[in-house]
């Protein structure tokens, strides 16, 4: 629903916010854009500072409103970075629960079938919600992201991988050093320095 809501809702945005055609497109792609730019940062600062931590900021931001094009368009890039943050950290607490075997493979194939129903299903609401108003598919969006932290404090975990996780801290990945093993990358490193 969260990136479906804009498809159903950018008539009436675009008349109340006095979009240009030209600019539309910004109130369409926002979160998708936000999701995209940061779904890698988002996955190490949840390895860095706690996969429940970053799971939680997530679901907090995920509810924005605005009065204008251009803080709806910031807003929705907001609610896509903050669907990075859900996604990145969400998968890291199935592992810490789940860490080999049968339960890990059957969590994450409901993990990946709750991504992939909500992706089919978010579109029947966002199209229905709007013919009431069109605030009201991001009403019960932030309403949704709430629930959703509420549950995610009560229910979740902390683990951080420095409290026994079992992922590398990040400032071990960041400079590895020289590998004695691989000497083509020395190779390719001295070539690209020349």
């Amino acid at each position: 629903m969260n990136y479906t809501a804009p498809m159903a809702t950018l008539p009436e945005m675009a008349v109340e916010f006095g979009t240009p055609s030209s600019a539309q497109a910004w109130l369409l792609n926002g979160t998708p854009l936000g999701l995209s730019v940061l779904l890698l940062v988002a996955g190490a600062l949840a390895d860095a500072h706690g996969r429940r931590r970053v799971f939680l900021l997530g679901t907090l931001a995920l509810g924005a409103f605005a009065g204008s094009t251009v803080l709806f368009t910031a807003a929705r890039i907001a609610q896509g970075a903050a669907s990075t943050t859900v996604l990145a950290g969400s998968l890291g607490p199935l592992a810490d629960a789940y860490p080999s075997g049968r339960d890990r493979i059957r969590a994450t194939g409901v993990w990946g079938a709750s991504v992939s129903g909500g992706n089919a299903l978010g579109p029947l609401p966002a199209g229905a919600l709007p013919l009431v108003d069109w605030r009201s598919a991001y009403t019960v969006l932030g309403a949704a992201a709430l629930a959703t932290a509420a549950l995610g404090a009560r229910t979740l975990t902390a683990i951080r991988p420095s409290d026994g996780g079992h992922h590398r801290p990040l400032h071990r990945l960041s400079n590895p050093g020289p590998d004695r093993r691989r000497p083509h990358r020395r190779r390719v490193a001295q070539t690209m320095s020349r």
